[in-house]
């Protein structure tokens, strides 16, 4: 960064949970020569820390699902 450039958190939600970022970057070669350069937008969520009491249960922000049995598929003619 140069000086006097912005950086930092651009927007962070309501919940205070989630913030978005503009970046970009420019990679550049030992020679001087730019290979690529972009820019987008980060989005970042915290990860709600569980209690040392909750071990060996799964972590509430991660979704747990059961694995079904598959439907049946094309039968054979």
């Amino acid at each position: 960064m140069r000086p006097g450039e912005k950086a930092g958190i651009e927007e962070v939600d309501a919940t205070g949970d989630t913030f978005t970022s503009p970046y970009s970057y420019t990679l550049v070669m030992a020679g001087g020569t730019v290979v690529e350069f972009g820019q987008s937008t980060v989005r970042v969520t915290r990860v709600p820390v569980e209690p040392i009491e909750a071990e060996g249960s799964p972590p509430a922000a991660v979704p747990t699902w059961t694995v079904g049995t598959p439907e049946a598929g094309t039968p054979a003619t």
